[in-house]
């Protein structure tokens, strides 16, 4: 039976650092973001492995694809509305009369 772990928990942003290049938010906003997206691509190849390891018979217990699968679709759908969400604030910011 193939293990198969999973994190059902948000996953913890780590603390940015009060500096004053921190204030800048350039590099640590690219950082935020690269760490996100890394965890949405870790859920999504979770939820492969686990339905691989299902249809090739080394996982009984359905219920652990099932949940990976979801998690997955789940990350992905936030951050699809987050990027529907910034698109939005960015357009509506470009409509603004200078």
């Amino acid at each position: 039976m193939l293990p198969i772990r999973l994190n059902l928990l948000p996953p913890v942003l780590p603390a940015a650092p009060q500096s004053a290049a921190a204030t800048a938010g350039g590099d640590d906003f690219a950082a935020l973001l690269q760490t996100a997206l890394g965890g949405v691509n870790r859920d999504q190849a979770v939820a492969r492995a686990a339905e691989q390891a299902l249809a090739t018979g080394q996982v009984t217990d359905v219920s652990q694809v099932v949940v990976a699968s979801e998690q997955a679709r789940l990350s992905l759908d936030l951050t699809i509305a987050m990027r529907n969400k910034l698109l939005d604030a960015y357009q509506e910011i470009m409509r603004m009369p200078l």
